[in-house]
């Protein structure tokens, strides 16, 4: 394997050592395209987190999955932000279409660091989530 993938890698497994206190039996529900869907999910057990994936396109059977499934967050494409607005949970997003962010066409998922990247977003949405929670609040991780 070349030096540079390596040394991706070798981040990238820090980054599991170091962050698998804050995904580690989190509950999170995926939706979106069958293939990036299976794809995450399967990465997303590695991690540690209990997952829910529904193939459902249909909003109103995700709401209702979600409402009995009872996710930490969510993972998917911005058509699931109303449901993480009513549920309050935050929404991490992948997949397409991403129409209200900035920059979503050169988000990465594939590789050591598209995983790296992803990764990172979904263990600063659960800090992000916490600590806007808490009623004392932390600043140090």
């Amino acid at each position: 394997m070349p030096e540079k993938y390596q040394q991706e890698r070798g981040r990238l497994v820090d980054a599991y050592v170091d962050a698998h206190k804050y995904v580690f039996g989190k509950k999170i529900m995926l939706y979106g395209e069958f293939d990036l869907g299976k794809a995450l999910s399967d990465w997303l057990r590695e991690i540690g987190m209990e997952v829910l994936f529904e193939e459902n396109q249909d909003f109103e059977g995700v709401r209702a999955q979600a409402e009995e499934f009872k996710p930490d967050m969510l993972l998917g494409n911005s058509k699931g932000y109303y449901i993480a607005r009513e549920r309050k949970i935050p929404l991490v997003r992948a997949g397409f279409p991403i129409h209200d962010r900035f920059g979503a066409n050169r988000m990465h998922h594939l590789g050591y660091r598209g995983t790296q990247e992803l990764f990172d977003r979904v263990v600063n949405a659960l800090i992000e989530y916490k600590q806007e929670n808490s009623p004392v609040g932390y600043k140090y991780i």
